[in-house]
């Protein structure tokens, strides 16, 4: 697939994206990912040690400094993922899970964990989307997603 049709259809996915209701509080689904992270901690020990602000909500200096199309970016440095108000409300994206080039709209608990599972591979893996990124993010959300189907991210997460 062409970068121009991957665009596209990353484009049409984000506009379809959008006539989704905002139907979330943005602080109750930052929440959400920092309970995930938690949840995460556990089995990953390279992770860093969760912290109240390793998700915020992005300010306007914030996105025009990193360049962000408006829906998340990471701070390696800082262990930080800044996420849009946007998204927040309406735990919704067009995303593409695992690099895979197939661009669609995934929302609620599977949308976060994609996320947040590629905003934090960021923080070990430098540079481009390569596929040393992708695996280490399918073992993040694979990870979560283990412990979603099972009941266990539900029962055993701890909150932040």
């Amino acid at each position: 697939m062409t970068q121009e049709l991957v665009w596209k259809k990353y484009k049409q996915s984000r506009e379809a994206m959008k006539k989704l209701p905002k139907l979330h509080n943005a602080e109750e689904t930052l929440e959400i990912y920092r309970r995930m992270y938690s949840y995460l901690k556990r089995f990953h020990n390279d992770l860093p040690k969760p912290r109240k602000n390793m998700f915020r909500i992005a300010n306007d200096k914030c996105r025009k400094r990193f360049n962000a199309r408006g829906i998340a970016h990471s701070h390696p440095d800082r262990k930080q993922v800044c996420l849009s108000k946007n998204i927040l409300e309406r735990q919704a994206d067009a995303t593409d899970i695992l690099g895979d080039d197939n661009w669609t709209i995934h929302s609620g608990t599977m949308q976060i964990a994609e996320l947040m599972t590629h905003e934090i591979t960021h923080w070990h893996i430098k540079g481009s989307h390569n596929k040393k990124f992708y695996e280490r993010q399918k073992r993040l959300f694979l990870t979560l997603l283990n412990g979603i189907i099972s009941g266990k991210y539900y029962s055993e997460s701890p909150l932040v």
